[in-house]
């Protein structure tokens, strides 16, 4: 939940971005007839910094993810090699040890599938879009 959350967030302050972006753009010749150009780019790095703030935290939650996925995996891996050179020798096969190694790399594609997958439903509602971002501009 608080993944889509940042991500709402994210999209919310990135269409108050592009969409002062574009205002200035199509209304330049205005502003520096005024010579206002100042003001515009000061708001125009405040919307920057705004939206930096969710995609940080959004980047922090998925490194964060990222790292206890790393750290299990790894605990599981030094976990089964311990086990298996404390066991007598002669109790797995060559074999079994060669399945181990083709595992270990299998597991390592399965881990990477999971970094993607939580951020996935997120991603994807933030591209559909919603009436959201609109909506909180008119209030």
């Amino acid at each position: 939940a608080s993944a889509k959350e940042l991500m709402r967030i994210n999209g919310t302050t990135k269409s108050a971005l592009v969409n002062h972006l574009g205002e200035s753009i199509s209304g330049a010749i205005t502003i520096r007839a005024f010579g206002e150009e100042d003001r515009f780019f000061a708001k125009n790095l405040d919307l920057v910094d705004k939206n930096a703030g969710p995609y940080f935290c959004n980047f922090a939650a998925t490194e964060w993810l990222i790292q206890r996925l790393e750290i299990m995996s790894a605990s599981v891996l030094s976990f089964s090699a311990f086990v298996m050179a404390l066991l007598p020798q002669g109790t797995f096969s060559p074999g079994f040890c060669g399945n181990g190694i083709v595992l270990w790399s299998f597991a390592k594609c399965v881990l990477c599938l999971l970094y993607s997958k939580p951020m996935q439903p997120c991603e994807s509602d933030n591209i559909s879009g919603t009436g959201e971002p609109v909506h909180g501009h008119t209030k």
